[in-house]
């Protein structure tokens, strides 16, 4: 049996849970699982934390660039198109169901700048969880090794015989 003490923050008594063998792996493969998950997300979140700040980036520099500068567009697969900048302080945004509006830049970059803040908090919360997660997979590994180790105390001669 393995013992696992949870603390409450709120509550200074602890107790104890005693887990079989088969209960500690399962809780194991369950926070690796966990783990994964939490993992995903965190890339999930980078990636759109990465796009917001290239998307400021570029609003900015459009925005201290000069009448008639021009800039190039990525439209993908390696094609970048040269275009004169003519209009710095409006961009066009998409809204759901394909429907354009033009926006003050200023106003876009503080949406963005929101944005980001949020994403930073949430990448924060996930990190947090994460952290919190790879504690308990160093815990249940800890005690399945324990495990392992009162079992092969346990064996008899003879059987450790049938092993070799």
């Amino acid at each position: 049996m393995v013992e696992k003490k949870e603390h409450n923050a709120k509550v200074t008594s602890s107790r104890t849970l005693k887990l079989s063998k088969d209960q500690t792996f399962a809780m194991y493969k369950n926070k690796e699982q966990e783990l994964n998950k939490i993992t995903s997300k965190i890339k999930e979140v980078e990636t759109l934390l990465t796009e917001v700040i290239k998307s400021k980036q570029t609003l900015k520099e459009i925005k201290k660039s000069k009448s008639q500068d021009k800039i190039l567009i990525n439209v993908g697969a390696g094609i970048l198109v040269e275009c004169e900048v003519t209009n710095r302080d409006i961009a066009k945004i998409t809204l759901p169901g394909n429907i354009m509006v033009d926006k003050d830049i200023n106003v876009i970059i503080k949406d963005i700048e929101s944005r980001e803040e949020e994403l930073n908090k949430l990448r924060a919360d996930f990190m947090k969880n994460y952290n919190q997660t790879v504690q308990a997979i160093k815990t249940f590994s800890y005690a399945l090794n324990q495990l392992s180790k009162i079992e092969q105390k346990n064996k008899s001669p003879s059987e450790m015989d049938n092993v070799n």
